[in-house]
């Protein structure tokens, strides 16, 4: 088993080198300047001249590409900076706190849901399998597989936060001057269109492939051999 560890690890090593040059390649190439985007408009020429070339070489700007990679790569993996946002102007471990929380949070109540729809929809499929019930689902779950998880989201948008008006469009609850019970029914009602459209892309594959595993299970010698002993599917008697 630690061989296997070891082996798949080093495996990884270069495939996470590979992305790692990928990704910091195509930062490059993508229009504008970041140091322009990170300064205030507000400064006189002068200030902003001499802001722009401190701004350029503490980023590091005035290396080459391959001195900025590997200088980024060392931070990232030993001195665990991710560099500076130049969307918010502020380190981007500061910059995700919120986001990653909210990810957290958001797929903690997918990872629920789905799970606890899934698999009994999934045991009732495999032992009424071949019926209405079984094949309805399974065709609604193809169908919900084939849309893209953000059409599905803009779908569920326009009807429950712009026709219906029960839910809100996006963003997140600002619960400073919340009580308890408010802040609770805030964020639930942030959640559900996220989680709603999350959860029921997870359900498309989740179904089939749980009702799949069923099945194959149900084929099994010791199963075969438990039901020609018992007069029960749900009791052995």
């Amino acid at each position: 088993m630690l061989r296997y560890l070891v082996k798949r690890i080093l495996i990884l090593i270069p495939v996470i080198i590979l992305i790692s040059v990928i990704l910091f390649t195509i930062t490059k190439l993508m229009p504008g300047d970041p140091v322009r985007a990170m300064l205030p408009l507000t400064l006189r020429p002068d200030q902003y001249e001499r802001a722009y070339h401190e701004m350029y070489l503490r980023l590091g700007l005035d290396r080459s590409v391959v001195e900025q990679y590997f200088r980024w790569m060392y931070n990232v993996v030993f001195m665990g900076e991710y560099g500076t946002s130049s969307l918010l102007n502020r380190p981007v471990s500061e910059a995700i706190g919120v986001p990653l929380r909210n990810t957290l949070i958001m797929n903690m109540f997918v990872n629920f849901f789905y799970l606890v729809i899934a698999l009994p929809v999934s045991i009732r499929m495999a032992v009424k399998r071949g019926s209405f019930f079984d094949n309805s689902i399974q065709v609604t779950s193809l169908a919900t597989y084939s849309v893209p998880s953000f059409f599905l989201g803009l779908l569920l948008i326009f009807l429950f936060a712009v026709r219906l008006a029960w839910l809100p469009m996006g963003g997140m609850p600002n619960t400073i001057m919340l009580g308890t019970w408010d802040t609770i029914v805030s964020w639930a009602r942030h959640l559900t269109l996220p989680v709603m459209t999350l959860t029921l892309i997870s359900l498309a594959s989740a179904i089939r492939y749980f009702r799949n595993a069923m099945i194959d299970g149900g084929t099994q010698d010791y199963i075969t051999t438990a039901r020609s002993r018992v007069r029960s599917e749900k009791v052995d008697k």
